[in-house]
């Protein structure tokens, strides 16, 4: 494939972390809150981890550790902090919101889901025979499959089937910022990226869903 198209999945699958995670962990029918423990982990790993280690993979990129670190925190940590708090302090009110935002993000994920799609659609077919999106696939399946192993066979906390999504999706936001950055000028590199992405949301609903038929909550 083409050399753009190789960095777009690079990029891609060295951002971990991705606030889907928190819909995924309710479509898998577990405990949101370690869904959103987890995610606020591979966050700030990802702030460390890709500062470092992708320049060492691709030595002419400049990665802003400090802009990944303060958008994340921005667009992903302060949230989940004050849902938290807000819980804490007033559960009568996100008692009485949460299902009509939980129904709401629903919709406009389908939404996105199918506009991205058709936006990219001509995307799509001038680099469908280069195996990029293909391999994102693969790429997608084979870690979800390595972070359920790792979850171990706990029967009564399901820990494997947060650990399969949480490890399956990529953090979009990242990888955009370093693209963004550094490859403005490549529309391929975003596109792959992109394209990725939103496969992996659509694989990972599925997978989901699957995982819950054995889970049982009480509460979203």
């Amino acid at each position: 494939m083409s050399p753009e198209l190789e960095i777009g999945l690079i990029i891609f699958s060295m951002a971990a972390g991705a606030p889907f995670l928190i819909k995924l962990t309710q479509y898998t029918e577990h405990d949101i809150a370690l869904g959103a423990s987890l995610l606020l982990v591979l966050v700030l790993a990802t702030c460390l981890y890709v500062p470092i280690v992708l320049p060492l993979l691709m030595p002419e990129i400049s990665v802003d550790g400090l802009q990944i670190f303060f958008t994340l925190v921005r667009q992903l940590i302060f949230p989940i902090i004050l849902g938290m708090l807000l819980d804490k302090f007033a559960p009568k009110i996100t008692d009485a919101i949460q299902p009509w935002v939980a129904k709401l993000g629903g919709i406009t994920l389908y939404i996105v889901i199918i506009g991205i799609l058709v936006g990219e659609a001509e995307g799509v077919i001038q680099i469908f025979g280069e195996g990029a999106i293909l391999l994102s696939v693969v790429f997608v399946l084979i870690v979800t499959a390595i972070g359920f192993f790792m979850g171990g066979k706990n029967d009564i906390d399901h820990l494997a089937d947060v650990g399969a999504v949480g490890t399956g999706q990529r953090n979009t936001s990242a990888c955009m910022i370093i693209a963004s950055a550094n490859f403005a000028h490549i529309p391929e590199v975003l596109l792959i990226i992109t394209i990725a992405n939103t496969l992996g949301i659509v694989m990972l609903i599925f997978i989901a869903k699957y995982l819950s038929q054995d889970n049982h909550t009480e509460r979203f």
